[in-house]
């Protein structure tokens, strides 16, 4: 996943393209709608229910609770003429790469290899007011020049709703589509056996197992509990608590790579002068045990710092994540003092992978300093690590305009710098220095008030 749009999708009428890097920070005051971009993409986990015949649901377990449509749609207006759209730009390098199903003659036509590594998925949803029902009123399938693999309308005339399909690449089968479901794409054809039959598939499973591997942390997490129960179960996930971390940490020694998620813990741990161990106490109970790498000493972590317990669940689900993953995280500064917000910046660092997606909604102004700093130090290096560069890391600062949420790119060159931010960004990190300006100013109107009284006497 490249890159998500949202239209009509509530503070957005319409969010442009918000690019998705290895590092994507998300900034802004509360109620600006940076929210809305993770519920999104929270939202569409529900695409891999294979009985659904909509894209997304606004209320769903396996998604996010945003209510109805009516609370999701922009400005609350209900109405087929005002769809809720989710758009993704997705990479099929590797699809393209396997050649397995392109350039095939068929009945004297050739199914033609998309012209573009990167695909544009487009779905919109309507309510039936008449039926008090969510539809799909529109989908797409395009390269990224905008060239039409495969669309569909639906569009109401007179008391009836026709669906209408169109293709650039394929104009020859539309008339040989029949409206079937696989998840929510409509995409059977006759014949079946007809190769673009077996290439949407293809690309459809892309679009599922963006969302397959797509993990959401809360930003607040669960009370570390002094003794864990290792039930059985092998998460994949910590959970949107991070009720499920330390069973996912312990389970991780019996899995594929024995001892990679331990020794990332516990290098990120030694910066604190600890490392874990556990105490086992029983075949499926244990303690998760801090040492004191100067002194020896071991303690509970629920008898540690509530900070530690509450960035801990973050740390391991990063590591955790295979590669082709997204991370969504909120707010992990909270009850993190100011060193240890920017040392968070050095985390998503280290964790940094091509092939892995970290979106981070924060308020942190010392995360983002730590992140400008080693950027600034790299460049100084002649870039002696080659990951950590503008180009792998995006800031969006989420504004309201006039009533309407608005994605503002903030770029940032290989010194840290960053080139022409929106005055409103300027002025979410200014109200400290603000503060100790005007406190400065009380002092030395005291002072000089001190000062009138002592001449007096």
């Amino acid at each position: 996943m490249k890159a998500i749009r949202l239209q009509n999708f509530k503070g957005f009428r319409d969010s442009g393209w918000i690019e998705l890097k290895p590092i994507t920070l998300l900034f802004g005051y509360n109620s600006s709608g940076k929210s809305s971009i993770l519920q999104a993409l929270m939202m569409k986990q529900s695409l891999g229910n294979p009985s659904s015949k909509v894209p997304f649901s606004f209320s769903s377990e396996r998604g996010v609770d945003l209510g109805t449509y009516q609370d999701v749609v922009h400005n609350h207006k209900i109405g087929e003429e005002i769809p809720v759209t989710l758009s993704l730009r997705l990479d099929i390098h590797e699809v393209l790469k396997s050649g397995m199903y392109f350039d095939v003659p068929y009945q004297g036509e050739t199914v033609k290899h998309p012209e573009t590594s990167e695909i544009i998925f487009s779905v919109s949803v309507s309510h039936n007011q008449t039926r008090k029902t969510d539809e799909i009123s529109r989908f797409s399938l395009c390269d990224a020049n905008g060239k039409n693999i495969l669309s569909m309308d639906r569009r109401r005339t007179n008391h009836d709703i026709e669906t209408y399909f169109a293709s650039d690449y394929y104009p020859n089968l539309i008339d040989k589509i029949k409206i079937e479901y696989s998840h929510f794409i409509p995409l059977m054809f006759i014949p079946q056996h007809h190769p673009i039959h077996d290439i949407l598939k293809v690309l459809l499973t892309t679009i599922i197992e963006t969302n397959r591997h797509l993990h959401n942390i809360g930003p607040i997490r669960s009370d570390p509990k002094r003794t864990q129960l290792f039930s059985g179960e092998n998460p994949e996930t910590v959970g949107v608590r991070g009720e499920y971390a330390f069973q996912l940490l312990y389970l991780s020694r019996y899995g594929d790579n024995p001892g990679y998620l331990e020794s990332r813990v516990n290098d990120w741990l030694s910066a604190y002068h600890y490392k874990f161990e556990w105490k086992i106490l029983d075949s499926n109970l244990g303690q998760f045990i801090l040492k004191d790498t100067r002194t020896g000493l071991e303690v509970n972590l629920k008898d540690t710092g509530f900070g530690l317990s509450q960035i801990l669940p973050v740390v391991i689900q990063i590591y955790a994540a295979s590669p082709g993953s997204t991370v969504l995280i909120e707010q992990p500064e909270i009850h993190l003092h100011a060193r240890a917000q920017a040392e968070l910046g050095d985390l998503f660092l280290k964790a940094l992978h091509p092939e892995k997606k970290l979106i981070i909604e924060t308020h942190s102004e010392n995360l983002l300093l730590r992140i400008r700093r080693r950027i600034a130090e790299n460049y100084i290096r002649k870039e002696s690590d080659p990951s950590i560069i503008p180009d792998n890391i995006a800031i969006y600062f989420i504004e309201n305009q006039e009533g309407e949420s608005v994605a503002n790119r903030i770029p940032m060159n290989n010194r840290g710098e960053f080139e022409n931010p929106p005055e409103g960004f300027k002025k979410f990190f200014t109200d400290d220095f603000e503060e100790i300006m005007k406190i400065n100013s009380a002092l030395a109107q005291i002072s000089a008030s001190e000062e009138l009284g002592i001449r007096k006497l």
